[in-house]
Parts: structure tokens; C-alpha cells; sequence
């Protein structure tokens, strides 16, 4: 029978008529499923008019489902008992499915303090990535020979000597550091000629601590100088005091022979009044050459006076 504006007309009806009706369906609408690397969500892609569509959402380890919310063209749809499925009542229209409040999931970290390094790096680390952090020793601790561990087990350093990381984190991370110890220096007296050491001439030191040594000269006229390299240092008595040592140390004694000193200065006085007394230049220069000098004692003074 041929539909007209909505209607069927059965024209010149002579017998019982028996009207059947075939291929009508029901309206099917699309469905929009949304996609993430967060989670997985199956459903079919049409829903029926009037029936419920039903859908599951499958969230992936390490997202914090805590603010998760699941909804069908804006409205909020409740999980179902087996915590996957999702039901959308009495379908009339199409559906777009959204998924909102899902974050990966954070894990806090602990870098844990202690005497002579300092620890530095996120209080966080997110679930799967890596967590990097570095380790630096404080001054007088370089020496150490550290062992750094996550929830135990130890790691490796990178290349630059204190960067460490933590592959794919899947629980909170507690560092720990093992095997820091104070820096300890050798302090030693020279060998040499005229004086004495009283007790061991060898030593260790602590950094930032002080090494003392008993140094006196052998022949009590004699004068004794200590020197940690080009610096002098000050004794009182017979008792030299190295403070703050920051590094090794050899410490080196000059003996001076304070008789021959004075013979010498004594001698140059009378070789520079002998000088006085002759009368020209030409008698004072040779006088020098004969002493194997290019000037006088005075002369060397007064020039370094000026300058």
C-alpha cells in the first residue's frame, strides 16, 4: 500500500482485510566514546531509542581515580557494582560519553638530612616517570665515598659525580645516604739538619681542626723558623699550632746560625768602613772587585730605600 502525507488508503475494499505491518526499527542514535592513554573505554557505537546503553571504563595503573567523574551528554552517571560499568537509562538522542578528574598518580618523596651533604630534588615523583635528584658534599667532606639508596636500594651516580635516578616509580621513595665522613689530612714536620722534633714528626687532622709539634733547634744559639709553604708560622715557646687545616700539610723548619750571622754582620761593617776611607771612586771599585762585590753594603741600602 502506498503511503500518502502519512497516511495508507486501501481503494475499493470488496473482502475482510488483514493489515500487516513490516520493517519498522526502532531509531538508533551514535555514541561518542571519548579516548585517553589513561584509560580504556568499550561500548557499542549506536544506542537504541528508549533502551539503556551500557559502556565500560577501564582506568590504568598509576591514575588517581579520586576525582573521577563519568558523564553522558553532562550528566553524571554512577558506576555500577562491579566498579567498570557505566549505564545510560530510556535512550532518546545521541549520547557523548566524557570522562573528567583523572590524574596520574604522585608519590612523595623523603630526602632525608644528615651531617655533611646536602640533598636536593622534587618532594614528588609521578607514577611511571623517573625521579632525579642530586647529592652534593659540603666543604671537609669530599673524601667520602657515598652510598645512596631508594626505599634501600642503592643506586648508581651519573657521569657528573652526584646526579642519581630513580627508574619508573611506582611508591613513594624514601633516600638515604650512607658512607659520609669528614675529610683527615697527613700533617707532617720535614726532615732536616739542626733541630728536634719532640714526639711523632707525622700526624693526622681532621678538617677544620689543629695539628701542634715541639720543634726546637739543636744548638740552643740558633733560631728556628717554621713555614707551611710560603707562610710562616708563629710559634710560642717551643710550640707551633697549625689551625683550621683545610688540606695535607708538610711543614718545613729553617735553622739560622745566629753566631755566624753576627760575625758576617760584623765583618760587613768593618768591610764598609774600609770602603769609607779610601778617598776615590776608581780606589773603591777596585776594592770591591778584589772582595768579588759589584757594590757596597751602603750602597745597596740606600738603593733600596728609593724604590
Amino acid at each position: 500500500i502506498t503511503e500518502e502525507n502519512g497516511k495508507y488508503t486501501v481503494k475499493n475494499v470488496k473482502t475482510v482485510l488483514n493489515i500487516t505491518v513490516e520493517g519498522a526499527a526502532k531509531n538508533q542514535y551514535a555514541v561518542t566514546l571519548p579516548s585517553s592513554v589513561a584509560y580504556t573505554i568499550a561500548g557499542a557505537e549506536k544506542a537504541l531509542h528508549g533502551e539503556e546503553y551500557s559502556f565500560t571504563l577501564e582506568v590504568k595503573d598509576g591514575y588517581d581515580t579520586a576525582n573521577l567523574t563519568v558523564k553522558a551528554n553532562g550528566a553524571l552517571l554512577t558506576v555500577g557494582a562491579d566498579g567498570r560499568t557505566y549505564t545510560v537509562e530510556n535512550v532518546t538522542g545521541a549520547l557523548e560519553i566524557t570522562v573528567e578528574g583523572l590524574n596520574i598518580r604522585t608519590y612523595a618523596v623523603t630526602l632525608t638530612a644528615g651531617e655533611g651533604y646536602a640533598l636536593s630534588g622534587s618532594a614528588t615523583a609521578e607514577h611511571g616517570a623517573d625521579y632525579t635528584f642530586t647529592l652534593t658534599l659540603n666543604e671537609g667532606y669530599s673524601k667520602s665515598s657515598p652510598i645512596v639508596k631508594a626505599n634501600g636500594a642503592a643506586l648508581t651516580v651519573a657521569a657528573d659525580g652526584k646526579t642519581y635516578t630513580v627508574k619508573n616509580v611506582t611508591a613513594a621513595l624514601e633516600i638515604t645516604v650512607e658512607g659520609i665522613t669528614i675529610n683527615t689530612y697527613k700533617v707532617s714536620v720535614a726532615e732536616g739538619s739542626g733541630f728536634t722534633v719532640t714526639g711523632a714528626r707525622e700526624t693526622t687532622a681532621e678538617h677544620g681542626t689543629q695539628a701542634q709539634f715541639t720543634i726546637a733547634a739543636q744548638n740552643p744559639e740558633d733560631e728556628i723558623r717554621v713555614f707551611n709553604g710560603e707562610t710562616e708560622v708563629t710559634g710560642i715557646g717551643n710550640v707551633y699550632t697549625l689551625s683550621n687545616i683545610t688540606g695535607d700539610v708538610t711543614l718545613t723548619v729553617k735553622v739560622y746560625d745566629l753566631a755566624a750571622q753576627l760575625a758576617l754582620n760584623v765583618n760587613a761593617a768593618a768591610t764598609e768602613a774600609d770602603i769609607a776611607e779610601l778617598e776615590s771612586y776608581e780606589e773603591r771599585q777596585m776594592f770591591l772587585e778584589d772582595l768579588g762585590l759589584e757594590e757596597s753594603g751602603v750602597a745597596r741600602l740606600i738603593k733600596s730605600a728609593y724604590k
